[in-house]
């Protein structure tokens, strides 16, 4: 037991959620479970109709947008306090920051830690991974805005999680979706805002995608009649 306590410390909570997060253990359980939140919800306003009764006091892209950056807010909120709580959670049994040599495999972890500090980094790399959960999640949303189904918006999110994964995999490692959310440096230039900034503009632009694609859709709504 003070042998299993021991190999425990020397790896850092922080540490611990990295590798987590590089080796995709729990990725797809979190993407499935804030899909629900916010397609459950669209998929309800259509089919109830309700959306149609709020449709007649704004506009239907003032509608979507309000429901995309709700999900945007709700999304990076829930990982970022996640990955808080998992940090302090684990503190009776290692400490924020270990020292077992992990951290070389991330990159500019230390100097985002000089700069930000334990709980500070890991909401940095809660916002990072948070941004791909919104563009994926973001799937969802376009999937129930065409047919209103639960199920489909659940599944939409999980296949485009997987989809994104495979489909960057194949480009070059500064655009690779899977290390760039999970807090990996990507660019072969020192210093932790080019490279953090960078990540979050790509995640940005990937969230671009599917909102685009959403207002597409609820164009077409628009002009075939049904809103």
């Amino acid at each position: 037991m003070i042998e299993l306590q021991y190999k425990m410390r020397m790896m850092g909570s922080l540490e611990k959620l990295m590798e987590l997060l590089i080796f995709d253990r729990f990725k797809a359980a979190v993407i499935v479970l804030l899909s629900a939140v916010y397609t459950f919800g669209l998929c309800d306003d259509r089919n109830s109709s309700y959306d149609r009764l709020i449709l007649f006091r704004c506009r239907p892209g003032e509608y979507l947008l309000s429901k995309l950056i709700s999900n945007a807010i709700g999304v990076v909120s829930a990982v970022c306090i996640s990955f808080v709580l998992f940090s302090i959670v684990l503190l009776p049994i290692m400490p924020l920051v270990g020292g077992d040599g992990m951290t070389q495999y991330f990159g500019y972890f230390a100097c985002a830690m000089n700069f930000a500090g334990p709980l500070a980094y890991s909401i940095l790399v809660g916002l990072l991974f948070g941004l791909f959960a919104v563009s994926v999640t973001s799937f969802g949303i376009l999937a129930v805005s065409i047919f209103p189904n639960r199920y489909v918006g659940i599944a939409a999110s999980f296949v485009a999680f997987y989809v994104i994964y495979a489909f960057t995999g194949t480009f070059p490692f500064s655009v690779n979706v899977w290390y760039l959310s999970s807090g990996v440096q990507v660019l072969n230039v020192n210093g932790f805002a080019v490279n953090y900034f960078y990540a979050i503009g790509i995640m940005l632009l990937f969230c671009m995608v599917p909102w685009c694609l959403c207002f597409w859709a609820m164009k077409r709504r628009k002009h075939e009649g049904w809103i």
